[in-house]
């Protein structure tokens, strides 16, 4: 199994911050990566997608008027959702974390990154576990700078602690170089 996993709300203008991906099998990937490219490359041609950048017509969709990009967009759903693929997130509202969590934590933990990447990987591994399989999910993340190298040994300690869950790799991508038709892990 193989788990794209994305951020949102990082740039504290969000009330919630979000951790959010898909995973699916690497032939499911791979019968997904042909229908995604050809999405790219309708006319005007993207080289990725970003969510942020849809959003805000910034980037790849300089240029996109409001129903050029709304068009693309159904289009891109419409590929996942023609996929076995499994949908997951994470929420963590900014008001609960900054009054409840925030003022009683070690300031080594103090992210809601931290706690998103932990339900994510124990969420996610649980969710296969729990239906039978026995497949290792293997993670990519993207790029966060300042957290990386932290969660990197979180996890290692986590899967030494629970050998039992088949617990697989977690690496770190820049999203817009990680792509699911060309798995790095």
């Amino acid at each position: 199994m193989l788990a794209f996993v994305d951020d949102s709300g990082s740039g504290g203008d969000s009330p919630y911050y979000v951790l959010a991906g898909y995973s699916g099998t690497e032939s499911t990937w791979q019968a997904f990566c042909g229908e995604w490219q050809r999405v790219l490359d309708l006319e005007p041609k993207l080289d990725y997608f970003k969510m942020s950048e849809a959003e805000s017509l910034k980037g790849q969709f300089v240029g996109h008027t409001r129903e050029q990009r709304n068009l693309r967009l159904a289009q891109f759903i419409d590929v996942i959702l023609s996929h076995d693929l499994f949908e997951a997130s994470v929420s963590i509202g900014d008001d609960d974390y900054r009054e409840l969590l925030y003022p009683v934590l070690d300031q080594r933990h103090a992210s809601p990154y931290y706690f998103a990447f932990i339900g994510m990987v124990t969420a996610l591994s649980g969710y296969y576990r729990h239906y039978g399989s026995n497949e290792k999910v293997n993670f990519i993340f993207d790029e966060q700078k300042g957290m990386e190298s932290k969660m990197l040994r979180l996890y290692g300690e986590f899967k030494n602690l629970y050998p039992h869950w088949n617990l697989g790799q977690v690496t770190y991508q820049n999203d817009k170089d990680a792509l699911p038709c060309k798995p790095r892990i």
